[in-house]
């Protein structure tokens, strides 16, 4: 199912049956914005739900203890987390791209928290230790067990049902109930952890990455009932179909942000046009602190070598999505081949590199560096669906989009600007195009300039009001 239709049915259960998704609760705690997340993904067949959670449960263990027994300081005005890591390394992570700007900008206290993703294939590949990076605490235990919790979760699912009746068929329902039945537990324990966690912690803001998440999720709700602050900030594209942000009617808001920190103008308008979840003036354009620091430095001498090794042949970038087989991206790596790129292949940072080596050869290879680095050496840049065709636009590197089953609706807020163009018929046409020079690359409302400035300004008067 495409996401437009997805996202209508789940506006007509909240507009017809909304008494019914504000009173779906657990000892008060509301569930309806959870359901709506993974009722999307399992509606369009999307990202989250492609990974499979039937171990998740069994692998989450606790951590509280480690939050409890940890040398956190006890005063902190920002703790800032980031819930959604499936990285296998932490290089380019959600910390150096969206976090980092507070201990480098401001003076403020703080601790900065990550807490892996269990619901990715084979979580325990991936690298979780706690560690020290860039003078942050970095805490990067699993989970809270949530076994304990099923039996209250079941008791909800008769409700989930009646919810969905009349806007899926029985098999639908089936479905998604199987699929929620381990999302109702994991969030139940999610909470317990971040009251926990807050009750020590007791900042005067939370900042987010991706808020949409099961553990934001719970830690906004654990926040707002101590009349905590929670801002997010963004850490993607915002389009018109993101279930994350574009709500028609809001039966809930104990769970959802206060405050939101976009990249440009464009994703503010979206917002405001789209979804009456944030008021305009709860909205706050700030650029992206990291980007604009990279993209002015000199290339590192390992990407140098990349470009050296190219023999003065364009260099086309090309970046990929865990969820999509290697062979999605075959086609261009042959159309490109055929037109004389170099090719280079940055796999996302929750892949092995060896799921491309197929590709590898004198013209093609296979890179692990920083896309903010490789964007440097870069004529063009092709992907499916990653955000970092927005970043290619702030290096004035050209982007396709690819066209593959749904998923350039993800980037869909991107359509009609000159600097990205997405395939409509073929993979050579599309590149053609993208590289005729013909294409207009200045434009500042997907990344607003002076991002520093921007976010003390904004991070200052979120303080402010707090202590006022």
């Amino acid at each position: 199912m495409d996401s437009a239709r997805a996202l209508s049915i789940i506006s007509r259960i909240e507009q017809e049956r909304g008494n019914a998704c504000t009173e779906l609760m657990i000892d008060e705690i509301p569930l309806w914005n959870v359901v709506r997340t993974s009722l999307f993904s399992h509606l369009t067949g999307d990202f989250s739900s492609r990974y499979s959670n039937s171990k998740s449960i069994r692998m989450l263990s606790t951590m509280v203890s480690s939050l409890l027994n940890s040398k956190l300081p006890m005063e902190n005005e920002i703790l800032a987390i980031s819930a959604n890591t499936t990285r296998r390394e932490f290089e380019g992570s959600e910390f150096d791209i969206y976090i980092d700007w507070i201990g480098k900008l401001t003076e403020h206290s703080y601790s900065i928290i990550e807490i892996p993703n269990v619901s990715v294939p084979n979580p325990r590949h991936n690298v979780f230790t706690k560690q020290r990076i860039s003078g942050m605490n970095l805490l990067t235990k699993s989970l809270i067990k949530a076994k304990s919790y099923q039996k209250r979760a079941d008791g909800i699912l008769s409700k989930i049902t009646n919810l969905l009746k009349g806007f899926l068929d029985s098999q639908g329902i089936e479905d998604f109930i199987a699929s929620i039945r381990k999302v109702v537990p994991r969030y139940l324990a999610l909470i317990s952890l971040m009251e926990d966690m807050l009750d020590r912690l007791t900042p005067k803001l939370v900042l987010e990455v991706c808020s949409y998440n099961l553990s934001s999720r719970a830690l906004t709700y654990a926040a707002k009932l101590r009349g905590i602050p929670v801002a997010e900030i963004q850490h993607g594209i915002i389009n018109r179909f993101h279930a994350g942000y574009i709500y028609r009617h809001v039966v809930n808001r104990s769970d959802t942000p206060d405050e939101l920190l976009v990249y440009g103008q464009a994703f503010k308008e979206v917002l405001t046009d789209e979804s009456v979840l944030f008021k305009p003036e709860s909205i706050h354009v700030v650029g992206n602190y990291y980007i604009e620091s990279v993209k002015n430095q000199p290339t590192i001498p390992e990407v140098q070598v990349i470009k050296n090794d190219s023999k003065d042949k364009q260099v086309a970038l090309i970046t990929t999505q865990p969820i999509y087989e290697a062979k999605a991206y075959a086609e261009a790596v042959t159309s490109l081949g055929k037109k004389g790129y170099f090719v280079i292949i940055k796999p996302h940072p929750s892949e092995l590199k060896e799921k491309y080596f197929a590709f590898q050869d004198r013209n093609v290879i296979v890179s692990t560096f920083s896309v903010f680095e490789l964007l440097k050496i870069a004529d063009i840049h092709l992907t499916i669906s990653s955000t970092c065709a927005l970043d290619a636009l702030q290096y004035s590197v050209p982007s396709v989009v690819l066209r593959f089953e749904d998923h350039q609706k993800h980037l869909e807020a991107l359509r009609g600007f000159s600097g990205v163009v997405f395939q409509e018929r073929s993979v050579d046409e599309a590149i053609d195009f993208c590289s005729s020079g013909k294409l207009t690359l200045s434009d500042d409302k997907f990344m607003a300039n002076g991002s520093a400035d921007r976010l003390v300004s904004v991070l200052n008067s979120l303080l402010k009001d707090k202590s006022e």
